[in-house]
């Protein structure tokens, strides 16, 4: 959203709640919120982000964009994947899993991170699970379609290539859940299901007792 979409944006809805402010005063408003509050990812909150300052997380989120994005694209989720990293750093011992991990983005800007921070644990196992087709998958069914969905990652071998200095790092092929009953994972320490819409996420009942 552009600056000036969203300044209209917050205008309209403070007219509503402040009918009795002036122009001048709300404008007042907006340059405040501009100058304090965060926006982006479909999140507004004037919550702390002092993350942005840190230069660690910067040149992480950087390198996941060059390395581990969908063409190269910034998906401009940088609260999230903040919120994600820390979890990540505060797991307990065990397996690290992701479910529907596409590009990798979330887990080597996290890994990325811990390194620059001298933080990186690399006793426990991660493993990243996608099926590595463009091949989309009907939502109701789960069956494969013959229909293209490029938003996924298609190259297994450049997949293990980006994780390539993290050794802990396990990039397995397969669909949800079919491929749940081959990992020899252990104790699960954290797990995060990426698969969204596509694959139904009724079939990891089963899968439950393994986690912690």
């Amino acid at each position: 959203m552009t600056q000036n979409r969203l300044r209209d944006k917050y205008l309209s809805i403070e007219r509503d709640i402040h009918f009795d402010k002036s122009e001048t005063v709300l404008d007042a408003y907006w340059k405040t919120w501009e100058s304090n509050a965060w926006y982006e990812d479909g999140l507004a909150t004037y919550k702390s982000d002092t993350f942005r300052n840190s230069k660690n997380s910067v040149v992480a989120y950087e390198a996941a964009v060059r390395q581990a994005a969908s063409h190269g694209l910034d998906p401009h989720i940088r609260w999230r994947v903040h919120i994600f990293e820390s979890l990540l750093r505060s797991a307990g011992p065990g397996t690290r899993l992701e479910l529907g991990t596409a590009h990798g983005f979330m887990f080597y800007l996290a890994l990325t991170e811990h390194q620059l921070d001298g933080c990186l644990d690399t006793n426990d196992s991660i493993v990243l699970v996608d099926k590595f087709t463009q091949e989309a998958v009907d939502p109701v069914s789960g069956f494969i379609l013959h229909e293209t969905n490029t938003r996924y990652a298609s190259d297994l071998s450049q997949m293990k290539n980006v994780f390539h200095s993290f050794p802990n790092v396990r990039i397995q092929q397969g669909v949800v859940p079919d491929v749940l009953s081959t990992l020899d994972l252990g104790p699960i320490s954290f797990l995060l299901i990426s698969i969204q819409r596509d694959q139904k996420p009724k079939h990891l009942k089963s899968y439950g007792p393994n986690c912690q």
